[in-house]
C-alpha cells in the first residue's frame, strides 16, 4: 500500500509541475506524423517523412503544415519549443526550388534551415526517443546552411547533416553538407547565449563546418554585414553524447581553402578594436566524444579586422590541438579547463590527428574522448532517475545509509523534482515538506481506515 500511495503523490508532484512549465514556456510544436509517409523524394530516401508537411501538433491541433505551425518552413522564429520523437526521421530537403531531383519541377528544396531565438521570443528544438532530424544538401558548391540560433537537446536524439552529390546537377553539386553557423548576420541578438546538451546518446552528425560566431568577411558595400552581435554566446554541454564533424570538408571559406570542421570566431567591433565578448564553451560533464577530420580553428580579429590564429597555431590553415582548446578555456570538464590550472589529461584522451589536405596528408580521425563518469543525481535514494517522495521515504528510514541526518534530508530537499538529464529541478513542483505531509496524511488515513476493519 506504502508504494501505491507514494506513486500516487508522485504523479500528482510531476503532473503538476509539467502543468506549470507548460504554462511558463513556449509553445510546443509537436511531431504527430499525420501526414503520413511521403513517396516523391528520390528512392534512396523512399519513405522519408518530410518536415514541411502536415506532421505537426500546435494548440492541440494535429495535421498542421510547418509553415502553418511554426510562422515558416525553415525552423520558426522563436517562442516555440519543436519537438521530434518516437523513433522517427524527418527529412528537411535544404536544395533550391529547382527541379534537381528530377520529379518534374515539384519545387521540393526548403532552402537553408534557420529556426531562430528573435522575433517571437526564446525557443528550443527537442529531438528525442531515438529519433533523427535531418538536413540533406547537394545543390550549391559549399552545401547549405544551416542558421541555429535557437537552443537544442538531443537527448538520445540526432541531427544529421549530409550532401549527396549523386542528386544534383554537375554545374551544381556540393562537396560539403554545409555548416552549421551559431550566431549568423547578427540573427542571434546581442548577449543571447545559445544552450545546447547531449544527453543519452545525442548525436550531432556533420559532413561540413560548424562555426561558433560568423566572420565579418563581406566587401561588397551593398551587402553591409558586421559578422555577428556583440555578447552572444553558445555553451554545448555533453554528457553521453556525440559531436562527429567528419566527412565533406572540401569547399572554399573566406579564408581560402581551410578544411577544418570546428571553428571559433572572435571578433571586434570598429577602429578601437572593442572586443564583442563572446561566450564560447564546450563542456564535458560525462563521458562522450568529439570526432574532426582536418581540423579545429580559433580566430581573433584584431583592430584592423584581420583575424588572427590563436591557441599556437602558425597560421590560420593549421589545426590546433584539442589540448590548445583546454588552454583557451573553450574546451571543459564539469567547468575546469586550462584556464583554471586543471591538467587536460585527467579529463580527456585523443587518438589519431588532423589531416594535412595541403601536403595530401590524410590521417585517421582526430578524436577526443571524456575521462567523465556520467553524473550520479543527488538526492536519487533509490536510483530510479528522479528525486521524490520515495527517496525522502528511503532517507527516513535509515538517514546514515543516505547523508545523514539532516545532511541526507537537505540534499533530498534542494533537488526535489529533479529528473536524470533533465539538467535541474523540475521546476513548478510543490515543496518537499507538503509533500511529506501530503505521505504522511494519506498514510494516517489508511492506519485509520485499517483500524475500523473488522477482523
Amino acid at each position: 500500500m506504502w508504494r501505491s500511495l507514494l506513486a500516487v503523490v508522485t504523479a500528482v508532484v510531476l503532473i503538476g509541475g509539467a502543468v506549470c512549465d507548460s504554462l511558463r514556456g513556449a509553445v510546443p510544436v509537436i511531431w504527430d506524423g499525420s501526414a503520413g509517409l511521403n513517396t516523391v523524394l528520390h528512392s534512396s530516401y523512399g519513405g522519408m517523412r518530410r518536415w514541411e508537411e502536415g506532421n505537426w501538433t500546435k494548440d492541440g491541433i494535429p495535421g498542421q503544415t510547418a509553415a502553418a505551425a511554426m510562422v515558416d518552413s525553415t525552423g520558426g522564429r522563436g517562442g516555440l519549443d519543436i519537438i521530434i520523437g518516437d523513433g522517427v526521421t524527418v527529412f528537411h530537403d535544404q536544395n533550391d526550388d529547382t527541379d534537381d531531383l528530377g520529379q518534374g519541377g515539384q519545387g521540393l528544396g526548403l532552402g537553408d534551415f534557420k529556426p531562430r531565438m528573435d522575433l517571437n521570443g526564446p525557443g528550443s528544438l527537442t529531438i528525442k526517443e531515438g529519433a533523427t532530424l535531418w538536413l540533406d544538401s547537394h545543390t550549391d558548391v559549399d552545401g547549405r546552411w544551416a542558421r541555429m540560433d535557437i537552443n537544442v537537446i538531443l537527448d538520445n536524439g540526432t541531427l544529421r547533416t549530409t550532401h549527396t552529390p549523386a542528386f544534383c546537377p554537375p554545374s551544381e553539386c556540393s562537396v560539403s553538407a554545409g555548416r552549421i553557423i551559431f550566431g549568423y548576420n547578427n540573427d542571434l541578438l546581442p548577449n543571447t547565449i545559445l544552450q545546447w546538451n547531449l544527453t543519452n546518446g545525442g548525436r550531432i552528425e556533420m559532413e561540413g563546418k560548424m562555426t561558433w560566431g560568423n566572420p565579418n568577411y563581406w566587401e561588397d558595400p551593398d551587402q553591409p554585414h558586421t559578422g555577428h552581435n556583440p555578447g552572444i554566446g553558445m555553451i554545448m554541454t555533453i554528457n553521453d553524447g556525440t559531436l562527429d564533424l567528419t566527412g565533406g570538408n572540401l569547399y572554399d571559406d573566406f579564408f581560402g581553402l581551410v578544411n577544418g570542421e570546428l571553428v571559433f570566431f572572435y571578433e571586434t567591433i570598429g577602429p578601437a578594436g572593442t572586443p564583442k565578448n563572446e561566450t564560447y564553451v564546450l563542456n564535458f560533464t560525462g563521458p562522450g566524444s568529439i570526432i574532426v577530420d582536418t581540423g579545429i580553428f580559433v580566430a581573433q580579429q584584431d583592430s584592423a579586422g584581420v583575424y588572427q590564429p590563436q591557441g599556437g597555431a602558425p597560421d590560420l590553415y593549421t589545426s590546433i590541438t584539442y589540448e590548445a582548446l583546454w588552454n583557451l578555456g573553450i574546451l571543459q570538464a564539469n567547468g575546469l579547463s586550462g584556464m583554471t590550472g586543471a591538467t587536460f589529461s585527467d579529463y580527456f584522451t585523443t587518438t589519431g590527428a588532423p589531416d594535412d589536405p595541403f601536403n595530401g596528408i590524410d590521417l585517421d580521425n582526430y578524436t577526443l574522448t571524456s575521462l567523465l563518469e556520467p553524473p550520479g543525481l543527488d538526492g536519487d535514494y533509490n536510483d530510479d532517475g528522479k528525486v521524490d517522495a520515495a527517496d525522502y521515504v528511503l532517507w527516513r528510514k535509515d538517514p546514515a545509509s543516505f547523508g545523514g541526518n539532516p545532511a541526507g534530508y537537505n540534499t533530498w530537499r534542494t533537488n526535489f523534482g529533479a529528473m536524470a538529464g533533465s539538467g535541474g529541478g523540475a521546476g513548478a513542483v510543490p515543496e518537499p515538506a507538503s509533500v511529506i505531509l501530503m505521505v504522511l496524511s494519506l498514510a494516517g488515513l489508511w492506519l485509520g481506515y485499517r483500524n475500523l476493519i473488522p477482523r
